[in-house]
């Protein structure tokens, strides 16, 4: 947790959870991170909305995707109510489309302190199960070499039959 989030609601609700444990220190980018994978950057909807007026909100998207592989964007409050501080529901949808879409940051909505905290154990507990464990594809298990290549192959991120078979399925 970066110490400018000291005090707020989620962070106290954070540290006060037995099954987590958080460290402060000053982050170069966003105001949590879950190791040096994911960067969560938190904003209230008021905030959000603020940040698109004063330009903001994308220069910090550019520097989360640019520190973390999985940078997240975690809003507390509903975007979806209409307009925010004078900002058009338009040019929020806009926003939540564009992090999405261009930026590729998922944006994670929740009701509050409680919720966020929820979707960041829960970020923690998925992150650390993936990097430290793996995840074994279920299911289907193909018989013959160049099949079984095929199927390891596209069980990367990113990687669909074309590409796998252009890569190593022969």
């Amino acid at each position: 947790m970066d110490p400018r989030e000291r005090g707020s609601p989620l962070a106290e609700t954070l540290q006060g959870r037995p099954d987590l444990r958080v460290r402060v220190r000053w982050l170069k980018s966003g105001d949590y991170a879950l190791g040096r994978a994911v960067g969560i950057e938190r904003k209230s909807a008021p905030d959000f909305a603020a940040s698109i007026v004063d330009g903001r909100l994308f220069r910090q998207a550019r520097r989360l995707a640019g520190f973390y592989a999985r940078p997240l964007l975690l809003v507390e409050g509903d975007l979806r109510q209409g307009s925010i501080r004078n900002v058009a529901a338009e040019a929020l949808r806009g926003a939540w489309v564009s992090l999405s879409a261009v930026f590729r940051i998922p944006v994670l909505l929740s009701s509050g302190p409680e919720e966020s905290a929820d979707l960041i154990t829960a970020a923690s507990r998925q992150f650390h199960r993936a990097f430290e464990d793996g995840y074994a594809r279920a299911g289907y298990r193909p018989k013959g070499l160049r099949k079984r290549r095929l199927f390891i192959l596209q069980g990367f991120p990113g990687v669909g039959p074309r590409r796998a078979a252009a890569r190593g399925g022969h």
